[in-house]
């Protein structure tokens, strides 16, 4: 920076440059840098420079440090249930997804980054879709590892290692009406995503092309034309009863009349492994999970049946969660979201 700017250091800003480059923003580290350049320059009697002889390298530079509280919900970052079309309908999908990091944020939103453009194509901000180039940086390195893996994978292995507790082993918060309250997978969907265990997930769920349109053909207000219309395939004759069956690794029922049984398939991308499974119910919900326990080999795929009885009437949404514990410290965790509108019929 050149020290004729004058010596009001910059903040707030972000510069794109064409070549890698180093920004010193401050009076005291230019001059600094000058002086150096000067005293390793070597010059002729008519000033003309012969030899340079100055060396750099880069070290380590600054450590992270975390001190504060930390993931929580940024009050700006959209929340669940995720809804479908304008009657408000529901599909038994979980949204958000998970959560990513993001700038920090004060109680009244995220913080905003000053922009100067100098004569570059793009520019850099800060705000929620930052979350974005994160999760998509997580996906590469899972694919790098495990090239034949299909998408529904690689979802599941950031879903399923995401964390919901902060660095201090507390539950992670959320921002709301200018103040911090418990968070739930309505705010951060699975958690907040821990790209080292979702190199080694243990277990994922995987869905397969037929499997999305047969979960398009039975969402609320899509009808077989719509879906024909976005994908260029119609519905097959053989549906789907619910969106709830989507092999997901996650369990949403948005409209629970009574009971209602699914099937989760969980794929061993590890090696043999042996498994305890242990749910934890939401309010006014009963969930039995067979088996409760399984041995799985390498590339192996196991059943879980899952039969989800209302025992009593919430209409609301609660929360809970099937934890799947590995005997290699594998720890698969998927969360349940009920709405439990009667507990009659079957």
């Amino acid at each position: 920076m050149d020290p004729d700017l004058g010596s009001e250091q910059v903040k707030g800003t972000t510069v794109t440059l064409g070549v890698p480059a180093i920004i010193l923003n401050n009076m005291q580290a230019s001059m600094a840098v000058w002086e150096y350049y000067d005293s390793m320059t070597y010059r002729s009697r008519s000033g003309r420079g012969v030899a340079f002889t100055a060396t750099a390298r880069i070290l380590d530079g600054r450590q992270a440090t975390y001190t504060g509280q930390a993931p929580i919900v940024a009050a700006c970052s959209c929340r669940g249930p995720d809804v479908n079309n304008a009657l408000l309908q529901t599909a038994d999908v979980l949204k958000p997804t998970f959560m990513a990091p993001v700038p920090p944020s004060g109680l009244q939103g995220a913080k905003t980054v000053k922009v100067i453009a100098i004569l570059e194509a793009f520019t850099l901000v800060s705000g929620t879709s930052m979350a974005i180039p994160h999760v998509a940086g997580v996906a590469a390195l899972i694919k790098q590892r495990n090239l034949k893996w299909k998408p529904s994978a690689i979802i599941s292995a950031m879903m399923t290692t995401a964390d919901v507790v902060d660095q201090f082993g507390n539950p992670i918060l959320a921002e709301e009406a200018n103040q911090l309250t418990s968070a739930n997978p309505f705010d951060y969907g699975a958690g907040s995503i821990n790209p080292f265990h979702a190199l080694d997930p243990g277990l994922v769920f995987i869905a397969q092309f037929r499997h999305y349109i047969q979960f398009l053909c039975v969402v609320p207000g899509v009808d077989d034309e719509s879906v024909r219309r976005a994908i260029g395939v119609g519905c097959p004759t053989k549906r789907k009863e619910r969106c709830s069956d989507l092999n997901t690794p996650s369990v949403t029922i948005s409209n629970l009349i009574g009971s209602r049984t699914m099937t989760r398939i969980v794929t061993n991308v590890a090696e043999f492994e042996k498994y305890h499974v242990a749910v934890t119910e939401p309010e006014g919900v009963k969930i039995k999970v067979t088996p409760q326990m399984f041995n799985i080999s390498a590339n192996a795929t196991r059943h879980l049946k899952l039969m989800i009885e209302a025992t009593e009437l919430t209409n609301a949404y609660n929360i809970g969660e099937l934890l799947l514990r590995g005997s290699k410290k594998h720890v698969i965790r998927v969360p349940i979201a009920v709405y439990v509108n009667s507990v009659l019929g079957s």
